[in-house]
């Protein structure tokens, strides 16, 4: 099927059901797991932190980096606006997934052009095809039905989902570290600055950290010493 991209009912479940499958292996250890992911991946990662603590799994910590936490407030208007050649391929991409997923027909969010070009470049076109069909300005991909109530603060199915498979509600009790670079286009640093500002608001253990003037894929890279270090530091806490 297609993917549910940014699902957190599919994606946390998933990442969680995954670690606790693999420590039922002989020889893996079922010592309290430590995440960490990158864009999705440090958003899923995250998701997936909610579900092993509510059902009372324990998590060493986790280590998110560029992730998308706050879906309706901070990343859809960010990527309507278009400040990175990506944003276009994340919000069609987003629209198929979770069109199918939600039971609603594409052309309920996209135009009907946009639509039928989605469906032909999902299909099995490579990234870089994908990245050069599609518009510069993601908001001329989307419809009326879509764009009125994003602008005027209305009701539609897309604007529900982001805003359900938004973050920024958990209050962790693992500590968690969200990384980030302050020359992201992609997600923008507002994600991680203003998921540990609420998470903190409530208790939670949750610093974000500028790992420099880096943009999207750099970020991984510059957060990884600091990842294995502050690792290494829970470890020998325990």
């Amino acid at each position: 099927g297609k993917h549910p991209y940014y699902g957190a009912e599919v994606s946390g479940p998933a990442g969680a059901g995954l670690i606790t499958t693999a420590q039922q292996i002989e020889g893996v250890p079922d010592d309290p797991a430590f995440l960490s992911g990158f864009s999705e991946g440090g958003w899923a990662s995250l998701a997936a932190l909610g579900v092993l603590e509510a059902q009372g799994t324990p998590v060493l910590g986790s280590a998110q980096v560029a992730g998308a936490y706050d879906l309706r407030r901070v990343s859809l208007p960010a990527a309507l606006r278009g400040g990175s050649p990506s944003h276009s391929l994340y919000l069609a991409y987003a629209a198929w997934g979770q069109a199918a997923h939600y039971g609603h027909r594409l052309d309920s969010v996209l135009t009907p052009q946009s639509a039928d070009l989605a469906e032909r470049l999902f299909a099995g076109a490579k990234p870089k095809e994908i990245l050069a069909a599609l518009p510069a300005q993601p908001r001329t991909m989307f419809n009326a039905d879509f764009l009125r109530p994003f602008d005027t603060g209305g009701s539609h199915w897309m604007l529900q989902s982001f805003a359900a498979n938004g973050l920024t509600h958990m209050t962790p009790r693992a500590p968690v570290r969200l990384y980030y670079g302050s020359k992201d286009v992609d997600v923008v640093p507002a994600e991680a600055l203003g998921a540990a500002t609420a998470m903190k608001a409530r208790g939670a253990d949750v610093v974000a950290i500028d790992v420099g003037p880096v943009g999207h894929d750099a970020s991984m890279l510059a957060a990884a010493p600091g990842i294995l270090a502050w690792l290494r530091e829970l470890e020998a806490r325990r």
